[in-house]
């Protein structure tokens, strides 16, 4: 987000990092959203549970997102 960098690029980087995890998030959703089953008075994500996020954070948990492409030649 250009508008929202500055000179040093601490805000920059912040902004990157909260946008990775609004993207992450939505990863997330899109390919596990499906099999969470809602109940009542519990968080559906587990972002949303503040046990889960510590535990998350305890063990240095991390997720890869990686994209691979493979493309057959065109046959002339």
């Amino acid at each position: 987000v250009p508008a929202a960098n500055d000179n040093q690029g601490v805000i920059g980087a912040y902004m990157d990092e909260e946008v990775a995890v609004m993207v992450g998030r939505e990863l997330w959703k899109d390919v596990w959203g499906e099999f969470v089953t809602e109940r009542k008075g519990e968080e559906k994500w587990w972002w949303e549970n503040a046990g889960c996020v510590k535990e998350a954070l305890e063990r240095d948990t991390k997720w890869s997102v990686l994209t691979l492409l493979a493309v057959k030649p065109e046959v002339q």
